[in-house]
């Protein structure tokens, strides 16, 4: 998996690319956990190269959505793949979080 930011005032965005299994997962809180400490307003989780997520992965978002919940900031997820927004979608994630299916 690889993961890039940028940082752009008070939002941060990520893009993310390749599978998220529970090794990617492990590597995905580290860097969830930096953004979250660096304050951000807004979070951007761009998921157009994600091929899979699995559980460990949809935990890992959810823990990271508290924590930035818990200072007032926002997490969307854009470019969804259409298999994972579906499942997002099933899971009731966008009644959490913005999920945006990609074109």
């Amino acid at each position: 998996m690889n993961i890039t930011s940028t940082r752009e005032n008070n939002a941060v965005r990520l893009v993310l690319q390749g599978e998220i299994d529970e090794l990617a997962a492990e590597e995905l809180k580290k860097r969830f956990r930096d953004v979250a400490l660096s304050a951000p307003q807004r979070v951007e989780v761009d998921f157009a190269g994600v091929s899979h997520v699995g559980s460990a992965g949809i935990g890992k978002l959810l823990v990271f959505y508290k924590d930035l919940a818990i200072h007032g900031a926002s997490l969307s997820l854009t470019r969804v793949p259409s298999p994972i927004f579906h499942l997002f979608r099933e899971m009731k994630l966008d009644s959490i979080f913005t999920v945006a299916e990609g074109r």
